[in-house]
């Protein structure tokens, strides 16, 4: 089951972040956040795992919930609470069979009926995106709010809006049904994460006491 209170998700990117990414994830931290997934691309097996290890440290600490995208080696040897799959990934079914039902499996989809299709495969959570422009390059267009009420009464898991969302516009994929956001530089863009991740929070909160 997914753990309450988690209605952000800081998804890593050591590119996008104006701090060194531990110097953020502990400021993240500091200020509310937590779930964190790491997701590091450009790192070897041997660092990744190096870095996931201090990352299991800070988020323990919190008590706050890591993830790790892709790599269930990793997260099984750090004892992560999850891993987080996308379509280039092994199948839910198959990461189920490693993993077992300790391991929470989240997933990526691009569509609402993706979204379903995870759900029904065993994924405990999934992330709809993008939901409004971003940076990061997509092949599909922005899906906007309506995909995220869509995708909540498809697939009928925790839903996570990711992709432009920040405290400005979060009010309103919270109204259309998502559980929480996922960002990467709505807090790693900014030179004080801290403060940038209790700005969401509170918008996610205020989003939560108006419904």
């Amino acid at each position: 089951m997914w753990p309450a209170h988690r209605d952000v998700i800081l998804i890593t990117d050591s590119a996008a972040s104006a701090l060194p990414i531990e110097d953020a994830i502990d400021a993240s931290l500091r200020g509310g956040i937590r779930a964190v997934q790491l997701r590091e691309k450009n790192l070897d097996g041997k660092s990744l795992l190096e870095l996931a290890h201090r990352a299991r440290g800070m988020t323990k600490e919190r008590g706050a919930s890591l993830i790790i995208n892709s790599r269930i080696d990793v997260a099984m040897a750090v004892g992560a609470d999850g891993v987080h799959l996308g379509a280039r990934s092994i199948s839910i079914v198959d990461a189920r069979r490693i993993v077992g039902s300790e391991i929470l499996i989240g997933y990526s989809a691009h569509s609402p009926q993706e979204a379903r299709d995870a759900a029904e495969a065993g994924a405990d959570y999934v992330f709809i995106s993008p939901i409004y422009p971003t940076r990061k390059p997509y092949d599909v267009k922005p899906l906007g709010a309506a995909a995220v009420k869509e995708t909540a009464r498809l697939a009928r898991i925790p839903v996570y809006a990711l992709g432009g969302v920040n405290e400005s516009n979060a009010a309103e994929v919270m109204a259309a049904g998502a559980t929480g956001v996922a960002v990467i530089s709505a807090i790693l863009s900014s030179d004080d994460p801290e403060s940038a991740s209790r700005e969401l929070l509170r918008a996610i909160r205020a989003a939560h006491r108006r419904s």
